[in-house]
């Protein structure tokens, strides 16, 4: 028998809770063969991808997880600790807030301050109309 065409037959969601992954980085190094022959052997390595923050293994995620649970859900990190446990990570909090720490202050600070100058400035082309809200964390 041929297919002639399908019929949609029903929709459905699905939620995937959240899945914890370990991804390593390798970094290749190569050698020119040809030199190599003549006894010199010249080599390059191959532009890695910069970590997050450094000497830490958090992920852009992992950060975004937490931040999202400790801001937006209103969990402190003595309660986010059992629920990272249960997926099988075991950052203890002091960590979880040195990561939104940097990351506040590293990558969201300077959005912030960019965006508040724009807004701030004569010529505001129309935003004059600006809420601060203060999120104490």
């Amino acid at each position: 028998m041929e297919t002639v065409s399908y019929v949609e037959v029903r929709e459905e969601l699905r939620i995937t809770p959240a899945k914890v992954g370990r991804i390593r980085y390798l970094q290749e190094t190569a050698v020119c063969p040809e030199c190599r022959k003549d006894g010199g052997g010249t080599s390059a390595k191959a532009s890695a991808p910069t970590a997050l923050m450094p000497h830490s293994p958090a992920s852009a995620s992992a950060v975004a997880y937490v931040m999202f649970q400790r801001v937006f859900l209103g969990l402190p990190y003595y309660r986010q600790e059992p629920l990272a446990a249960q997926l099988g990570l075991t950052p203890p909090r002091e960590t979880m807030a040195n990561w939104c720490i940097y990351c506040a202050e590293h990558y969201l600070l300077p959005l912030y301050e960019k965006l508040h100058s724009l807004l701030q400035c004569d010529g505001n082309q129309g935003y004059n109309k600006v809420e601060d809200v203060v999120l104490v964390c």
